[in-house]
């Protein structure tokens, strides 16, 4: 073989191998940018309130309230405290009373499956405001009809016996209040009655979240009035969150719409005049 043949052999194997080289490199960094792209990101960090419990006192005009926890809820201005009457005779919470929620709970201690409600007077239409300056209570629990805003805020911090509690948002229903009467009225909740309650929830839930939740888990709802479907006020609104397990960290996670929202999409296209109303 002449010497002009090997050199030509030689620059060919070596053309091979750097292009082999150079294909890697493209593979490997276009697999690393993908896993960069859509790997989970911590997407929730909300300070401890657990000094703001014991710092915070509400007095109405007849009663005094237990501060016994606060609640948080990513991507709105709820920040507030949530009060237990001091006065178990007494279950009617004022709504004169500015920024506050209250814990139906029969204790005021961590249960499998905790009820914080909320005042809602100023955002009560079919097309509500993502914020105000008169929100000052749970109004912006409405925000989560949206699905873009869904989408976007998937967790709420509750502060509760001197512990930050941090919930993935599971669920988003208007729940009929004809089946709030069929929910257990104790604090923990037996596997059965909560397989049952996470069954009623689920069935209204406007999202799929991409959220593993079952029997043995901690719950927490969030729940206020609203007229999204007119003054008969047969609705509450709810978010749901299931309590992060060990070692898991408050990362994204995959929402998309459930056929129930189409419902709600097309209530959310009405005409101006009658959201006005």
């Amino acid at each position: 073989m002449s010497e002009l043949k090997k050199k030509k052999r030689k620059m060919n194997g070596n053309s091979i191998l750097y292009l082999f080289i150079g294909c890697s490199f493209v593979v490997l960094f276009t697999i690393l940018l993908l896993v960069q792209l859509f790997r989970p990101s911590h997407t929730f960090e909300a300070e401890s309130r657990v000094d703001m419990v014991q710092m915070t006192d509400i007095t109405g005009a007849e009663n005094a309230y237990d501060t016994v926890g606060w609640i948080q809820v990513q991507g709105t201005d709820i920040d507030l405290p949530v009060i237990k009457n001091a006065d178990e005779d007494v279950e009617d919470y004022p709504v004169e009373l500015d920024g506050y929620t209250w814990l139906t709970n029969y204790k005021p201690s961590f249960h499998n499956n905790l009820k914080i409600e909320g005042h809602n007077i100023f955002n009560l239409s079919s097309k509500p405001e993502l914020e105000s300056e008169d929100f000052d209570r749970f109004e912006q629990l409405m925000d989560f009809v949206y699905y873009d805003f869904a989408q976007k805020n998937q967790y709420f911090q509750l502060t509760l016996d001197g512990k930050d509690y941090v919930y993935k948002i599971f669920a988003v229903a208007f729940i009929p209040k004809i089946d709030l009467y069929f929910y257990p009225l104790g604090d923990d909740y037996s596997t059965e009655e909560m397989q049952k309650y996470l069954d009623s929830v689920l069935k209204h839930n406007l999202y799929k979240y991409d959220v593993d939740v079952n029997s043995s888990d901690s719950i927490a709802s969030l729940s206020t009035c609203t007229r999204f479907f007119g003054l008969e006020d047969q609705y509450q609104f709810s978010v749901y969150g299931r309590l992060l397990r060990d070692g898991e960290k408050a990362q994204s996670y995959r929402v998309s719409k459930s056929a129930n929202y189409d419902e709600i999409e097309t209530k959310l296209k009405g005409d101006d005049e009658s959201a006005e109303a």
